[in-house]
């Protein structure tokens, strides 16, 4: 009697070859390192289909390119260093997931370092990234100028998003000018003319110029229309803060301002419950705007008016303009490019008609 063989490891047939680096992938699919590379990269040159046929074989084959052994062979490791000042409300807990999903999708993964609003602390950051030989850095709300900026990286692949200053590198950044237009010519078509900035003064240079803007344009003294309530020190919570400035108003106000455009969401939230306490009707009395569009905006009691940032379009925007900035020849100048994102504005039930009988 013939005795079977034993299937051994030896003896199974492996389904696919072993791929352990970019040359093995490129041999594979009978591609140019140069290729494979710059479509794992997500090099906007390289041919979609070429492009999805490596990412399948990527996927297929298991391929995880060695990071740490390209970046001590300077080939990039693969990494790239995200430096943010907090992360205080919502909706930049969205943008870290959006920009993650959109350098992942350009075979790049993220470190995250928050750098509590300090400048010294992003110089720090920087300096770690480039030791740790990332190949770039995004900086999401950068106090650094553009000549600190320069200085640090020393030519290093970076993106800005919502920079405080206009910076030499690329950058993107959501219109936040025609975001407080879109507020406040919604609240103005309402009739509103005495409307309280509630969490800025005329220091936010993100706010208030817009909206001083608009209402000198149609004739009337932004002091007159315009009141503005500061943040308070001492304040961490934003529900607080909003609750805390409104209660305020309310005590202090002979004649209240028709209509509330409050910091963030949150900020809004605080200032419909300190409404609500004072038995104030939202929106027969007042009417109350946020900005972020955060999920419970949508289910707050009345749904909040806010302004959506469109966060998943500013992200992308950032991720392609670095992975441009890592593509790009040694020695070649970066591109100075500042891109605007458009807001939308999502109209809920906390915004209704101004009435002329408030006191």
């Amino acid at each position: 009697m013939t005795r079977r063989k034993k299937n051994t490891p030896s003896s199974i047939e492996n389904p696919h070859p072993t791929v352990t680096s970019v040359a093995d992938l490129a041999r594979y699919l009978g591609l140019s390192d140069w290729t494979v590379s710059r479509a794992l990269n997500g090099h906007s040159e390289v041919n979609i289909k070429t492009r999805e046929r490596v990412e399948q074989a990527v996927e297929k084959l298991g391929f995880r390119p060695n990071l740490y052994a390209r970046g001590l062979r300077g080939k990039g490791s693969g990494m790239v260093g995200v430096c943010i000042s907090g992360l205080y409300i919502p909706v930049l807990n969205e943008k870290i997931y959006h920009l993650q999903e959109s350098l992942r999708k350009r075979r790049l993964r993220s470190l995250l370092e928050i750098t509590l609003h300090d400048k010294r602390n992003e110089f720090r950051t920087v300096a770690d990234f480039i030791r740790i030989r990332t190949e770039g850095i995004v900086f999401l709300y950068s106090k650094m100028s553009a000549s600190e900026s320069s200085r640090v990286l020393g030519g290093m692949a970076a993106v800005h998003i919502d920079p405080q200053f206009t910076q030499e590198t690329p950058s993107v950044s959501l219109d936040r000018r025609r975001a407080m237009q879109l507020l406040i010519d919604h609240l103005w078509s309402l009739g509103h003319r005495k409307i309280a900035l509630v969490g800025a003064d005329f220091h936010d240079l993100w706010r208030y110029p817009a909206l001083a803007e608009y209402v000198d344009s149609r004739g009337f003294d932004p002091a007159d229309v315009l009141q503005t309530l500061p943040l308070p020190e001492g304040k961490v919570s934003s529900i607080e803060t909003g609750r805390f400035l409104v209660q305020k108003l309310i005590s202090e106000s002979r004649k209240l301002p028709t209509a509330v455009i409050a910091l963030n969401d949150l900020v809004a939230f605080g200032a419909l419950q300190a409404l609500k306490d004072a038995g104030i009707d939202v929106p027969g009395r007042v009417s109350v705007t946020g900005f972020d569009n955060i999920d419970v905006a949508a289910h707050s009691c009345p749904r909040l008016t806010t302004i959506d940032q469109n966060p998943e379009a500013v992200m992308e925007r950032a991720a392609a303009m670095l992975a441009a900035e890592i593509a790009r020849p040694a020695g070649e100048k970066s591109i100075t490019i500042h891109e605007l994102v458009e807001p939308f504005l999502i109209v809920g039930e906390s915004t209704g008609p101004a009435r002329s009988d408030r006191r």
